[in-house]
């Protein structure tokens, strides 16, 4: 799993009660299966499956929103 610290703003999507939430984050970690899932991390390290698709790595990465940890 790779680790990746919330630097700049990442828009991620979840599915409670059904639907789909859709969530700006400025803050937390993100983890990376190298596959396909994504993962939201609270202060509280509490973990969130994400249903964003894992190019939100590369594109975070890109746009330095996020870095690796």
């Amino acid at each position: 799993m790779k680790r990746y610290k919330i630097v700049g703003k990442i828009l991620l999507s979840f599915i409670m009660r059904n639907e789909q939430h859709d969530f700006l984050f400025d803050d937390g970690t993100i983890e990376y299966d190298g596959k396909n899932t994504v993962w939201f991390i609270d202060s509280k390290n509490e973990k969130f499956e994400s249903i964003t698709t894992a190019n939100v790595i590369e594109t975070g990465l890109k746009k330095g929103d996020i870095v690796e940890i």
